[in-house]
C-alpha cells in the first residue's frame, strides 16, 4: 500500500468503491490504473501500487517453481530427451540469469552473477556445449530460482520506473522500457518455462 503525491508534492484525496477508484490532483479528476481495497477507516480506501503486486507474484511463483524443479532427481537434471534441446539443469540456470540480464544489463549494469552463467544458460545456449565448464551444481541452482529472485528485486527497486538507455525488444516482440516492464516480462517468461518443465517432466517419466 502506498499513498500517491500529485506532481507538485501534495497529497491526493481518492473516492471510490471496492476495487475501483478515482484520484483527485490539483482539483483534477484522473482515473488511474490502480487497485483500491477499502482501508481501517470508514469511507476511506487506499492505494495498491500494482508494481508491488507484480513482486509479490513473481517471488510467490518462484517458490513454486523451485518445488517443481526440486521434483527432478539430480540424476534426471541431465537427462536431454529426445525431441530436446535443453534439460532441468539449464532451465534453472535459465530462469535465474535471464531476469538479470533484463532488468540490470540493460541498465548497463553487472548482472552480479559468475560470467560462466551467461555462457551457460542464456539464451540460445545448449548443454550440447558445457564440455569443458564448470556447471554449477543443480541443487545450488533451485535454491537460486528464489533467493537470486530476492536479491535482485532489491537491487533494482530504487531504479523499477527510471528508463533503459534504449528500449530492448524481445524474442517475443515485447518492447521493453523500464525494469519495471522487465519484471513483468520475467513473470510470462517464467510461465513459459513452466510449462515446458511439465513436458520435459512428462519426457522424462516416457523415458523410463
Amino acid at each position: 500500500m502506498f499513498r500517491v503525491p500529485d506532481r507538485a508534492g501534495k497529497a491526493v484525496r481518492l473516492s471510490g468503491s471496492g476495487a475501483t477508484g478515482v484520484i483527485l490532483c490539483n482539483s483534477e479528476l484522473r482515473t488511474q490504473n490502480f487497485m483500491v481495497a477499502p482501508s481501517a477507516h470508514a469511507g476511506h480506501f487506499e492505494i495498491m501500487n500494482p508494481i508491488e503486486t507484480v513482486i509479490d507474484q513473481t517471488l510467490i511463483f518462484r517458490k513454486r517453481i523451485a518445488d517443481i524443479f526440486s521434483s527432478v532427481s539430480e540424476a534426471d537434471a541431465d537427462v536431454i530427451p529426445p525431441g530436446w534441446s535443453n534439460n532441468a539443469r539449464w532451465h534453472a540456470g535459465h530462469l535465474v540469469v535471464v531476469p538479470r540480464m533484463l532488468m540490470l544489463a540493460l541498465q548497463g549494469k553487472p548482472i552480479g552473477l559468475p560470467d560462466t552463467y551467461k555462457t551457460l544458460f542464456a539464451k540460445d545456449t545448449s548443454p550440447a556445449n558445457w564440455a569443458g565448464l564448470a556447471v554449477p551444481p543443480y541443487k545450488q541452482l533451485v535454491g537460486e530460482l528464489t533467493s537470486e529472485m530476492e536479491k535482485l528485486i532489491g537491487e533494482i527497486k530504487p531504479d523499477l520506473l527510471t528508463p533503459f538507455p534504449k528500449p530492448y525488444t524481445t524474442s517475443a516482440t515485447v518492447v521493453l522500457h523500464s525494469p519495471a516492464e522487465a519484471l513483468n516480462f520475467s513473470l510470462v517468461h517464467d510461465g513459459i518455462h513452466v510449462g515446458l518443465m511439465f513436458a520435459l517432466k512428462r519426457s522424462l517419466a516416457a523415458m523410463k
